[in-house]
């Protein structure tokens, strides 16, 4: 919640934080390292406890006092973090100085993507019900027993995909399908897990932009350092957004609640039916002041310094709204007493893990937060882990100081215990470099394994870099290094890690691809027992049993160019002598298993390896199919499948009605949806259409359709445009807009899916078969 705050000063509160900032408490924003022991300190009369380094509150008051105090130490005339950082702000500033803050935004910001076998999550064939891994093919996971969300879902019997926005609920018999029911949800709803008849969709929606149109007091007279001009001062978002939606009749899928948090959806994952999610809050809009100039600075800090004093314990921590059974109901995510503070300052976001009992449906969440952000998200059965870049206030730092503290990048890790009821705080640390993605962790018999590199994600020293693998146990909150092995990848970085058992496997990059194993049978002397250079990279490595790990990558000259896709079978029968025993490269092109995991499949009850490929120069925009011989050590390209366009029906040819062109000709130059829909048309040149689609039908032939909703349409418009069903705008393909995402093993076939068809295919000939429409 966004909240315009008074800025009448009131000194005593300000004598009083300052008071806080000057004494020397030991609490965590001290910098002091994490002691393993127990201790409670006092703060402004509250206590606070300690524990291995790590605060943590036994009421709200003590929370906050912690947050004003350490906002206080941190708060300037340009808000926090010297003006690169104001969650959110843009402020009340002159346009010069609002450009150079917005860079600076801009330059502090970093989405790290989550890059990435088939493991089996659940098995039912012991009351008659399709068996996982037997049956039909389930989504890649990382792990054993733990589910990962994504676009699409079987159990068999039926395919759920979440698409463009819309879930479709298709019936599978053989090799035919059926499309029962479809409900068009919005484009921030990207991924699912499923729990019996209930499907748990997440994803971040953003809302509007919001306009305070008073900042600051018109009779304040200290008012005159800032400019009186109103503009936008954020977003009144993001939040996460998870629907729960009752399947149980497959022709009308149905939104039974909605859970909305303040933040951004980061992962998610299930354990029987127990489901967990992270997300990221980022530090509220607390409406700080800016000046025009420096003249105004002093005056422009002491009015941020009495905001954080006036500050609410609601103006720091994220609060829910539930929406279910037509009732609504809001709170705090997390009860202070299971909020928690990193030794090491991290920010004024919280990192939160909640709990969702899947059998039961949408609660109040329970939930556990830490004061730091978070990217990369691993889960074993009972843990979770995620992965942040280390805080600093880059604002303040000169050029040289940067590039050091580039060097010397820490990434810190934060632990959860999850398949409880509400999750538990389990511990932290920190290890030196930075993380690639989600399988750079692994807990394997107590003990966290990490890899990383050195440096920052976006340093500029590289060629001093170097990769290790960490081990870590948990000792009370903290996480204690057992052992680390480095040398692997001198100037070079992580490029894929895979670990397996009590082995791991690392790819290094820069221009040669240094594949090396690494044996952690002995947590506390991990040691690197082969390495072997190829020409290319792995982005993504693969077990294919004991003694075989699959590559998924680029093929790259011996300078380090990058030249197509690549597929490597590595024979690690022998560790200590690494080898690849098969290559398969196309010029040219790409695969999104490069990055993605999910996108692979692997059937071995067929030695079938899929995984899309995208490839410009022939125009392909489909998936590849590899019979693997592990015995002969052999990849052998067995097919090709691809979405072409039905040539017996006619282009353009729905089962939804399509509005003819003039109808929208009589809106043209409103200022109104239908105004937009009529330029579109002229734009067009006639070569797209629109159409109404009711529940269960979507999709033309040949053409690319996505759903209409990105501007909210009046009743009265759709009233005049005669629209009682979803809108949606279709224009003919273009090389590369419907690429198959995701294949899936049912009985003898293989189904394909990309963002408008899901099309069955022979398993052994991979011949195309019946397709159908999906993804309004």
């Amino acid at each position: 919640m966004f909240t315009k705050r008074t800025l009448a000063l009131t000194g005593l509160s300000l004598a009083l934080l300052a008071s806080a900032c000057g004494s020397d408490t030991g609490s965590p924003s001290n910098g002091s390292s994490s002691t393993g022991e127990t201790e409670t300190v006092v703060i402004n009369g509250n206590e606070i406890e300690l524990t291995s380094g790590l605060a943590t509150f036994g009421s709200c008051d003590s929370l906050l006092t912690h947050l004003r105090t350490e906002g206080a130490e941190r708060v300037g005339p340009w808000g926090f973090n010297s003006g690169s950082y104001w969650g959110g702000d843009v402020g009340i500033m002159e346009e010069e100085a609002m450009e150079e803050a917005e860079a600076m935004e801009d330059d502090a910001s970093f989405d790290s993507a989550d890059a990435g076998g088939n493991t089996v999550t659940e098995t039912q064939g012991s009351d008659g019900r399709l068996t996982e891994g037997e049956d039909y093919s389930g989504t890649n996971n990382q792990e054993d027993g733990v589910d990962e969300p994504d676009y699409v879902k079987t159990d068999g019997t039926r395919i759920l995909t979440m698409t463009r926005g819309t879930f479709t609920y298709v019936d599978i018999d053989g090799d035919a399908a059926t499309v029962r029911g479809s409900i068009n949800l919005n484009h921030s709803t990207q991924e699912m897990l499923l729990v019996g008849d209930s499907a748990y969709l997440f994803g971040t929606n953003y809302g509007e932009e919001v306009y305070y149109e008073e900042d600051i007091a018109a009779d304040d007279a200290e008012a005159d350092f800032a400019s009186d001009t109103s503009m936008p001062r954020s977003f009144n978002g993001p939040s996460v957004t998870i629907i729960e939606l009752d399947i149980s009749s497959a022709d009308s899928p149905t939104v039974v609640s909605t859970l909305n948090v303040e933040g951004h959806y980061l992962s998610a994952r299930k354990i029987g039916s127990n489901i967990s999610v992270a997300l990221q809050s980022d530090q509220h809009d607390l409406g700080f002041v800016f000046p025009q100039g420096s003249k105004g600075e002093e005056t422009a800090e002491k009015f941020n310094k009495e905001i954080v004093a006036e500050t609410e314990i609601s103006d720091w921590l994220p609060s829910y709204t539930l929406t279910a059974d037509g009732d609504t109901t809001s709170g705090q995510l997390t009860d202070c007493a299971n909020v928690h503070a990193p030794a090491e300052f991290s920010g004024f976001g919280s990192l939160s893990v909640l709990s969702i009992d899947g059998s039961n449906g949408l609660e109040a969440p329970g939930a556990a937060s830490v004061l730091a952000s978070g990217q990369n998200v691993y889960a074993s059965t009972n843990s979770m882990w995620i992965s942040t870049n280390q805080w600093y206030d880059w604002g303040i730092l000169e050029d040289d100081e940067r590039a050091a503290t580039e060097n010397s990048y820490t990434t810190q890790i934060h632990g959860f215990s999850i398949g409880e009821s509400t999750p538990e705080y389990l511990a932290s640390g920190s290890v030196r470099g930075h993380l690639l993605n989600q399988f750079s962790l692994s807990e394997y018999d107590g003990v966290l394994r990490v890899a990383s590199t050195d440096g920052s994600p976006w340093g500029r020293e590289q060629n001093q870099s170097e990769s290790f693998v960490t081990t870590f146990a948990i000792d009370e909150n903290e996480l204690t290094q057992l052992g680390q092995v480095g040398e692997m990848g001198k100037g070079e970085q992580i490029f894929a890690v895979r670990f397996v058992g009590d082995i791991g496997y690392v790819v290094t990059f820069r221009q040669t691809d240094p594949f090396y194993t690494v044996d952690l049978s002995d947590p506390a002397n991990p040691e690197v027992l082969g390495e072997l250079k190829i020409t290319g990279f792995s982005g993504q490595l693969h077990p294919l049993g004991p003694d075989h790990v699959l590559g998924i990558g680029q093929e790259a000259t011996d300078e380090g160019r990058t030249t197509g896709a690549k597929v490597t079978l590595f024979d690690v029968s022998d560790l200590a002598n690494p080898t690849d025993v098969a290559n398969w490269t196309v010029d040219n092109s790409w695969s999104d298993a490069q990055w993605d995991h999910k996108a692979f499949l692997w059937w071995p009850q067929e030695n079938l390896a899929v995984l899309p490929v995208q490839n410009w120069q022939e125009q392909f925009f489909g998936a590849v199919a590899f019979r693997i011989d592990l015995d002969e050590g052999t990849i052998t390209e067995a097919g090709r499948v691809a979405h072409e366009p039905d040539e017996s029906d006619t282009l353009g040819n729905t089962n939804c009605e399509v509005l003819p062109d003039d109808i929208f000709e009589q809106f043209a130059g409103q200022d109104s949806e239908l105004g937009v829909m009529s330029e579109e048309m002229q734009f067009m040149g006639g070569e797209g259409q629109f159409q109404d689609c009711a529940r269960g039908e979507s999709g033309a032939n040949g053409y690319y359709c996505e759903p209409w909703d990105w501007i909210p349409m009046t009743d009265a418009d759709r009233d005049a445009a005669g629209i009682d069903g979803t809108l949606e705008f279709c224009w003919p393909e273009g090389p590369g807009q419907d690429p198959i995402v995701r294949t899936i093993v049912i009985g003898d076939t293989l189904w394909s899916l990309s963002w408008s068809r899901l099309q069955a295919n022979d398993l052994v000939t991979l011949d195309a078969g019946d397709f159908v429409s999906i993804g309004g």
